[in-house]
C-alpha cells in the first residue's frame, strides 16, 4: 500500500487527467456539432437555390401563358373587327390591339421580373444559411482549440498543486513566509 502523501499525489494526478480529458472531449464534440451544422446549413442552401430555378422557370410559364393571352385576345379582336365589317389594321380597332399588346407585354415582362427577384432572394437566403453554418463551423473549432488550452492550463494547475502538497506534506511547513 503506497504512503498517504503518494496516494493523494496519485488521485490528484488521476483527478487532473480526467478532467483534462474531459475539457478535450467537449472541445471536439463542439467542433463535431459545429461541421454538423454547417453540413446541414450546405444541404438547406441547396436546396433554397434549387427553389431559385424553379421560381424563374414558373415565372416564365407564366410570361408564355399571358403572351398567348395577349395573341388570343389581339385575334379575337381582329376577327370580330372583321366580322363586323370594319378594316382591323387602321382606326379603333388597330388602336384597342396596340393597347392589348402593350398591357400584354408589360404583364409578361412583370411576370418573369417577380421570378428573377423571388430566385435572387432564393439565392440570397441561400448565402445567409450558408454564412450561419460557415460561423457555427468556425464557433465550434474555436471551441475546440479553447477546451484544449484550458485542458493546458488545468493540468498545469493541478502539477502546480501537487508540488505544493508534496513540498508542504514532506517538510511539514505550509509555505508561509514572514515578513518583518
Amino acid at each position: 500500500m503506497a504512503d498517504p502523501i503518494t496516494g493523494s499525489l496519485i488521485l490528484s494526478g488521476i483527478g487532473a487527467g480526467v478532467s483534462a480529458a474531459g475539457t478535450i472531449a467537449g472541445g471536439a464534440n463542439a467542433a463535431a456539432l459545429g461541421q454538423s451544422q454547417q453540413n446541414e446549413a450546405n444541404y438547406q442552401a441547396a436546396q433554397i437555390r434549387e427553389n431559385a430555378s424553379s421560381e424563374i422557370g414558373a415565372a416564365q410559364r407564366q410570361m408564355l401563358d399571358t403572351q398567348q393571352k395577349t395573341r388570343l385576345a389581339q385575334s379575337t379582336l381582329t376577327a370580330s373587327a372583321a366580322g363586323s365589317g370594319f378594316v382591323a389594321s387602321v382606326g379603333s380597332p388597330e388602336a384597342i390591339s396596340e393597347s392589348i399588346a402593350r398591357r400584354g407585354t408589360y404583364e409578361a415582362a412583370m411576370q418573369l421580373f417577380q421570378g428573377e427577384n423571388a430566385a435572387t432572394g432564393d439565392l440570397n437566403k441561400a448565402a445567409g444559411v450558408e454564412m450561419s453554418g460557415k460561423l457555427a463551423a468556425e464557433g465550434g473549432q474555436m471551441q475546440e482549440e479553447a477546451a484544449d488550452f484550458s485542458a493546458i492550463g488545468n493540468l498545469a494547475s493541478a502539477g502546480g498543486s501537487m508540488f505544493k502538497n508534496y513540498s508542504t506534506m514532506k517538510t511539514g511547513s505550509t509555505g508561509a513566509t514572514a515578513y518583518g
